[in-house]
């Protein structure tokens, strides 16, 4: 309460989102991710993604050659080929 939520600034308009979390994030709620999806979803907005990657924690993409890395590029990659 009394903090801003992003959530109330998703519209119709809103740019194209790509959201990856780590299952075992100890950090960001899980539901985070859903509660996104929905908001765009409510706002007639369909460009939001989400990307739940196994095993990976708040920050596994860090190191940049990591495996959990390179899968976040290879989709990022895709997605951003869509709104070019």
């Amino acid at each position: 309460e009394g903090i801003d939520n992003y959530l109330n600034y998703v519209d119709g308009d809103s740019v194209p989102t790509m959201i990856v979390m780590g299952v075992s994030d100890c950090i960001v709620r899980t539901e985070t991710v859903t509660e996104t999806l929905n908001a765009f979803e409510g706002a007639g907005n369909h460009n939001c993604y989400a990307l739940e990657i196994s095993y990976a924690g708040h920050g596994s993409d860090s190191l940049m050659t990591g495996r959990t890395n390179q899968m976040i590029m290879y989709y990022a990659e895709r997605f951003m080929e869509n709104f070019k």
